[in-house]
C-alpha cells in the first residue's frame, strides 16, 4: 500500500501523484526504515553547507618538477648551513621557507555565488563572472598562482588570469555554468 502520510515524507519523496514510493507494511503503519529514507532523501538532495557558504572549491595541481626544484634548493641552503656552521645560512633557508608558504598556501581557486575567487598564499583576487569573456586551456610559463604548467586561462575583457586547478575540465564547465558572458564557443578545450 501506498504511503498515506504525505506529509511524514515531506517534498523531497513526493512524486508528480502526491504520494510518496515508500511502501507501507502490510500491518499498516510506518516502520523506522521510512525515517531512514527520508532521512537519507533530505541529505542526498541538498547540497553540503561548505558547497553552500563557500562555493565549489578547485585546488592547485601541483607539478613533481616544482616540488623537486623548490625542495632541492631549500635542503641545499640548509645542507650549506650546516657544513659551514653558519647562523646566516640557517635565518636564510628558514626566511626562504617562510616566504613560500606564504606566497603558495593555500592554492585554491572557489566558484562562488557571483564571482571566482583565487587563492594562492596571501594573495587574493576576485574575478566577477560578469567580467569573464573566454576559457581555454594554456601551458603558459607566465609567472601566476597556479603550482602547474597545465593551465586554464580565465579571458576578461581588460586581463586574463591563469590558475591550475586539478580538474580542469570540470573547471571549465562549472564556470560556463556560471559566466553569462561564456558561450560554448569561447570555452578552448585544446
Amino acid at each position: 500500500m501506498r504511503c498515506s502520510q504525505p506529509s511524514v515524507c515531506e517534498a523531497l519523496l513526493q512524486q508528480e501523484d502526491g504520494h510518496c514510493d515508500r511502501m507501507w507494511p502490510e500491518a499498516g503503519g510506518p516502520d523506522n526504515s521510512h525515517q531512514e529514507v527520508k532521512v537519507a532523501s533530505t541529505v542526498q538532495n541538498q547540497p553540503s553547507s561548505q558547497e553552500v557558504d563557500e562555493g565549489l572549491v578547485f585546488f592547485s595541481r601541483i607539478d613533481a618538477w616544482l616540488v623537486l626544484c623548490v625542495g632541492a634548493s631549500i635542503a641545499l641552503c640548509f645542507f650549506l648551513a650546516w657544513t659551514q656552521q653558519s647562523l646566516m645560512a640557517f635565518a636564510i633557508g628558514g626566511f626562504t621557507v617562510a616566504a613560500i608558504l606564504a606566497s603558495t598556501l593555500p592554492c585554491k581557486y572557489t566558484l562562488k555565488k557571483s564571482h571566482l575567487e583565487i587563492r594562492c598564499g596571501l594573495l587574493k583576487r576576485v574575478v566577477p563572472y560578469a567580467d569573464v569573456i573566454g576559457v581555454e586551456l594554456s601551458r603558459s610559463i607566465v609567472s601566476a598562482p597556479a603550482l602547474s604548467l597545465m593551465r586554464v586561462k580565465v579571458s576578461c575583457a581588460r586581463t586574463a588570469h591563469l590558475v591550475s586547478p586539478n580538474d580542469r575540465q570540470r573547471f571549465m564547465k562549472e564556470l560556463l555554468v556560471r559566466a553569462p558572458l561564456l558561450t560554448a564557443n569561447s570555452v578552448s578545450h585544446r
